[in-house]
């Protein structure tokens, strides 16, 4: 049986879940809504508050948590050389590129190494920090 995972490393797992759904980008409308569903489900999960997320969406994009995972999308934006913009389309080779990082990501991913990735961490005290003292 599974150690159950501390509130530190289920902010973890949900600051990757968020940064890796985005990343894929998987539907056309609501990967945002998904992404926050997906946060509180393994902080619920995993039995620790979940976040009280605001309907508006651009509360939302002034909090803390919007703020890392821009940053987080600055690294990906320099790892692919590009990144999902309206109406833009990806240059020659961007999926392949795009697939072996997930590639990388998931076959290495371990609570060890989230909690040594600046991006991740960024994220999951932006998570801390949104539960503590709202939007």
């Amino acid at each position: 049986m599974r150690n159950p995972m501390n509130d530190e490393q289920a902010r973890l797992v949900g600051g990757w879940g968020l940064a890796m759904m985005i990343r894929v980008h998987p539907f056309a409308d609501g990967n945002g809504r998904t992404t926050r569903t997906l946060i509180n489900l393994i902080l619920a999960k995993a039995g620790h508050s979940t976040i009280d997320f605001p309907s508006d969406s651009e509360i939302y994009k002034k909090s803390s948590i919007w703020s890392a995972f821009k940053s987080h999308m600055r690294q990906v934006r320099a790892e692919l050389g590009w990144s999902l913009k309206n109406g833009s389309i990806p240059p020659k080779g961007y999926y392949v590129l795009l697939r072996e990082s997930l590639e990388d990501e998931i076959y290495s991913v371990s609570l060890d190494r989230l909690s040594d990735r600046s991006d991740i961490v960024g994220i999951a005290r932006a998570l801390a920090e949104v539960r503590e003292n709202g939007f």
